[in-house]
């Protein structure tokens, strides 16, 4: 048992130091070192009058098909499409009408993958989706006695739409059982359209702008259809270099990912690797909705290699400070130099170097790059660096309803670091009450995020110290308090049409005495939407709620619930 415990103390300390001691890449400047990032483009190929081809995904109208089973629990319907098109989606059955006559959820959780053999170098998905389900016999009858039928899966969402429908359908019988098969007499023109104009049987879409979309319908001499609408997604390659061995291409993305999974290695939420042939350095990327659009590069001439990667300990990705110090270890037999103002390297010593970089822009990404030399070749590596304000005004007015008064707000923080910040909290009334004359209230807080992070830029809950000073009627009190609070984003779209972070906050405050008067505590709820106007201005409004515990204080009530609103400029 003892070396038991000794093992799992010697693992954390191991796990710990590899934690504490972890280095951060510094990467190498894509643009700038001979790699061109070719425009995504859209491709579509009719490639027979029933096979279709959407970037890397192949459907053969002949294999988008339903087929009926029967067991002992009664009939089933099992449904088949590419499996490349759709994650998620409705499944919707149509009669000869056009009209909905069921509906079905499918999703990962109820679809079987069924691998098909492709070349082993080959781009191509060709993955088949098996969905079943029982069927009541009600619909059995309906369908039974229509002319045809046919089946559609769709989704559809912002700057998406997706519909994929098969052939028409009709109910027969084989054998006495009964089966479902295509119409062949109903023949159509098999056609592309693109932005609803006639187009020929192969092309080429560029698409080089994020607002751009792309309407696409294509039909199968069967009568099969698919339609898409779609644009990009946003990414950002950061970093390029190739293999020791000349043989991978080696890139890493943030953002969209690649539709496939293969030779990709995920780093973060939406930072990602992928390892291509030099040779063909093409894959395919999730655009809008997740359709296949192709990312080409062109290797114009020496890249950085593995074994040149530099690193550093104290990496900076954001800051509120103008300008930041860190320590590089570069590898043997490179030298770096600085040709900016604004990146500055000292002499390297024992393989390592002090990056200075100064004058970051304040709400601002950042880029400085040095240059590293082996042998007669110099590559351009970088850090991107984003600022943030650290300072947050805010003016605003409170209404209390119980008092039925009228305060004006002044609010200011100062962020000293990613973990410490003070505030400045002055309210004042505007209005008098039949009870309060006056009312003001002063406050200076210490703020301690639990997780280090920038202001409106990383979620964090945190504790804060406050020291209030109050004028209540006659009387004047000093107060000492205590607090808890979070600061976080909206990830839900239905919140986020009404703010885009919220914050609560709960306060607690020790008593106080003023003459004859005493106030034994105060418990504090506040509550704040943050509506984003710029990337500088935010709308904020909310309820705050007071409790106090009273002595001797007239006819004051204990419990304020108030309402507020106001600006918040970040500086």
């Amino acid at each position: 048992m003892q070396n038991r415990l000794i093992k799992i103390l010697l693992l954390l300390v191991v796990s710990f130091s590899k934690i504490a001691w972890a280095k951060d890449p510094i990467y190498f400047l894509p643009e700038k070192n001979n790699l061109q990032i070719l425009p995504q483009k859209f491709e579509y190929n009719l490639l027979n009058k029933s096979t279709i081809k959407i970037g890397d995904i192949v459907i053969d109208s002949n294999n988008l098909s339903l087929e009926l089973s029967r067991d002992t629990k009664g009939y089933s319907f099992i449904f088949n499409w590419p499996a490349g098109l759709f994650q998620y989606a409705e499944l919707v059955l149509f009669n000869n009408y056009g009209k909905a006559i069921k509906t079905y959820t499918i999703n990962k959780d109820n679809v079987e993958l069924a691998k098909e053999a492709v070349e082993k170098d080959s781009l191509l998905r060709t993955d088949k989706a098996i969905f079943k389900t029982n069927i009541e016999t009600v619909l059995i009858e309906e369908i039974k006695y229509l002319p045809f039928f046919k089946f559609c899966i769709q989704r559809q969402e912002e700057n998406t739409k997706i519909d994929l429908c098969s052939v028409e359908l009709y109910f027969s019988s084989k054998d006495g059982k009964p089966t479902i098969k295509m119409r062949s007499d109903s023949k159509k023109k098999a056609q592309i359209l693109v932005n609803n104009a006639h187009v020929g049987e192969q092309g080429i879409i560029f698409l080089n702008d994020l607002t751009e979309s792309i309407h696409f319908r294509g039909q199968s001499e069967s009568g099969a259809r698919l339609e898409i609408e779609t644009r990009l997604k946003p990414v950002d390659f950061k970093d390029v270099v190739i293999s020791d061995d000349g043989q991978s291409l080696i890139l890493t993305g943030h953002g969209s990912f690649p539709v496939s999974d293969k030779n990709v290695t995920k780093l973060g939420d939406s930072l990602w690797q992928i390892r291509l042939p030099t040779d063909f350095p093409v894959f395919y990327i999730q655009g809008e909705g997740g359709i296949p659009f192709r990312q080409e590069f062109f290797i114009r001439g020496q890249l950085p290699t593995e074994g040149m990667r530099t690193q550093a300990l104290d990496l900076v990705h954001t800051t509120y400070a103008s300008s930041e110090k860190m320590t590089l270890e570069l590898p043997k037999g490179i030298s770096i130099i600085s040709k900016e103002a604004n990146s500055k390297v000292s002499p390297v010593r024992n393989q390592k170097a002090d990056w200075t970089v100064s004058n970051l822009e304040k709400g601002e990404n950042s880029k400085r790059i040095l240059y590293l030399k082996k042998d007669n070749s110099e590559f351009a590596v970088y850090q991107s660096i984003y600022r943030a304000p650290a300072f947050e005004a805010r003016l605003g007015l409170t209404y209390f309803s119980a008092e039925k008064l009228s305060f004006g707000n002044l609010g200011l923080n100062y962020w000293i670091d990613k973990r410490s910040g003070l505030g400045l909290n002055i309210d004042q009334t505007l209005t008098k009450s039949d009870t309060i004359e006056k009312w003001s209230t002063n406050e200076f807080s210490y703020l301690h995020r639990l997780n280090a992070g920038l202001n409106f830029q990383d979620p964090s809950f945190y504790v804060s110290a406050h020291l209030r000073s109050s004028t209540i009627g006659d009387f004047s009190f000093s107060q000492i308090g205590f607090g808890i609070g979070q600061k976080s984003s909206f990830n839900s779209s239905f919140f986020l049409s009404f703010a885009d972070w919220y914050n609560w906050n709960f306060n607690y405050y020790l008593g106080a005495k003023s003459s004859d008067a005493e106030i034994k505590s105060v418990m504090q709820i506040d509550y704040r939407l943050y509506l984003a106007l710029s990337h500088t201005y935010m709308f904020q409004y909310g309820f705050n709620i007071q409790n106090f515990s009273l002595a001797n204080m007239g006819a004051m009530k204990p419990t304020q619930t108030n309402l507020t609103l106001g600006l918040t400029y970040l500086f």
